[in-house]
């Protein structure tokens, strides 16, 4: 085993738990010989014996720059990984507006999480989060809003090729109407109704005789005014009336070196077979195949039954609070949808928000008005409405708890339905690896220490197993290797003779079961 990892050592090393960062590169066919440009936030000790979990986090909005200036995850003993995408800051390729080129991306680094590749210089993630060691069995995606979207593409996509373990997205606009907020907008978009009436938010049901087109709708891109395009004509009378009826503005990309006012291919499909669609459609008006092409690479939906065929033990939860930050269907229908697809599809583990116990472990607050809804739980579009987090809860609060329930989940193995606790990962041993840890399992520190040049590495195993021990240097560099071989269940002590070794900082890993552990001793002569 070549990976070189390292646990957490607090007495020897002080981390700040928000500016501790690492920012490297990590190979991508999408981004060309520079890489990605990727930031690694590294805690001040892992979440659990074993090691600290792993977010990638995917921030919102429709941008190439994604890296995050700080992570509220580190408190928590999580290792947090951000970056730019393809044509980002610091990374090479083009930008696709999150489409195949990014989604290959963040594939890459979900690699790069997991210790299957190493960054531009060669290192792998444990060799630079030392002295912490990243569970690379444990490694999920916190899709923020838009970003969720690319989570389960992703996933859909190269489920078969990445070890993700979890998905949690917040708030994320899953469906061709939502992120263009084609059924409503929170706040007054465009001077359009917060609501756009022609949707059932009681049945989920869009009323397209509604529909119309006219030459004198203007839509905007920031102060940019185009003419031409789709309203719902709620007031009946044929013409076009801002603030009354609910224009259709779009969601704007450059497409074939065109500014295109990116509308949902249902919305064209329904045009077209009711000839409302124009002869001579202006040039930021797309085709139905130009939306199709679009969409089936940047919303979630159509890919969820491939991530429980490619990824059947992921484990899924969306949070949301009551208000939503872009959307204003009371039924939340952007939720509704990526919720019970995949409880429908039967992913091993699906929740609507945490646990309460995991928002009060966050808030360090008793929370008795957050709704605690079981796993799996079905939801219409009526049933979901007091099932949404108050907005009482920070944004940031209920996303914790989402990362550190999935998390914990994926750890202990626990798909219950309902906690009466947050689950206490210290008790039921380490898993790392999917491979199970007793808890008696120890390795101590070395005696003496510091040493010059014997020391003695006692170490127990509670059951039978190839016994692997070896010694770095401080830079990771394998020296030598002082144990290979099958041992049965006790505790041995391993001797180490350092006279042809240089003083300086040494680690000594032991790798057991499937399991890896180091700690740090000192050879001073």
């Amino acid at each position: 085993m070549k990976s070189i990892i390292f646990v957490a050592f607090l007495n020897f090393l002080s981390l700040s738990t928000y500016s501790s960062y690492t920012d490297t590169q990590v190979p991508s066919f999408s981004a060309g010989s520079s890489g990605l440009r990727t930031r690694i936030f590294t805690p001040d000790s892992a979440r659990y014996s074993g090691g600290a979990p792993v977010i990638i986090y995917l921030q919102g909005g429709n941008v190439a720059d994604n890296i995050d200036t700080s992570s509220r995850f580190t408190r928590f003993g999580f290792i947090v990984i951000t970056f730019n995408y393809p044509g980002g800051t610091g990374s090479g390729g083009t930008y696709d507006n999150r489409g195949p080129a990014c989604i290959a991306a963040l594939r890459d680094i979900v690699k790069f999480a997991t210790g299957v590749i190493t960054d531009n210089t060669g290192r792998k993630l444990d060799q630079i989060t030392i002295p912490v060691i990243p569970v690379y069995g444990n490694v999920g995606l916190m899709g923020s809003s838009n970003g969720g979207n690319v989570s389960i593409v992703t996933a859909g996509m190269y489920g078969n090729e990445i070890n993700l373990a979890w998905i949690s997205n917040w708030e994320s606009p899953v469906g061709e109407e939502m992120p263009g907020a084609e059924l409503g907008r929170r706040g007054n978009a465009n001077g359009n109704p917060y609501y756009n009436p022609s949707y059932n938010d009681t049945t989920g049901v869009i009323n397209y005789l509604m529909l119309r087109y006219s030459d004198t709708v203007s839509v905007y891109n920031q102060s940019t005014v185009f003419h031409g395009g789709f309203y719902y004509d709620i007031n009946g009378n044929n013409i076009p009336n801002r603030g009354t009826d609910f224009i259709i503005n779009g969601y704007w990309v450059v497409n074939n070196s065109v500014l295109k006012s990116i509308i949902s291919a249902r919305l064209l499909r329904e045009a077209v077979n009711r000839g409302l669609y124009p002869a001579s459609p202006p040039p930021h008006l797309p085709s139905i195949a130009e939306a199709e092409d679009y969409w089936k690479y940047r919303t979630g939906d159509v890919w969820i039954d491939s991530v429980k065929t490619k990824l059947p033990n992921l484990m899924f939860m969306v949070t949301a609070s009551d208000s939503d930050h872009v959307q204003s269907q009371k039924d939340h229908p952007h939720v509704l949808i990526q919720y019970e697809k995949f409880r429908a599809a039967g992913q091993r583990f699906v929740r609507l928000n945490p646990d309460r116990v995991y928002v009060e472990y966050v808030s360090g607050l008793s929370q008795p008005t957050v709704p605690d809804n079981d796993a799996f739980e079905i939801f219409t579009h009526l049933s979901i409405r007091t099932k949404l987090e108050p907005e009482t809860v920070s944004d940031i609060n209920y996303q914790s708890a989402a990362v550190c329930e999935l998390a914990d989940r994926t750890y202990s193995g626990d798909t219950n339905a309902n906690l009466n606790t947050i689950i206490n990962c210290a008790t039921i041993g380490i898993q790392q690896n999917g491979s199970f840890i007793p808890s008696d399992f120890e390795l101590e520190q070395n005696y003496p220490n510091p040493f010059n040049p014997l020391t003695k590495i006692r170490f127990r195993i509670p059951v039978s197993g190839n016994v692997l021990v070896k010694i770095f240097d401080l830079t990771g560099r394998e020296v030598t290797e002082i144990i290979n071989k099958p041992l049965e269940p006790g505790t041995y002590d391993a001797d180490w003779d350092a006279r042809a070794f240089s003083s300086g900082v040494y680690f000594y890993t032991i790798i057991y079961g499937g399991f890896t552990q180091t700690r740090k001793m000192i050879l001073i002569k």
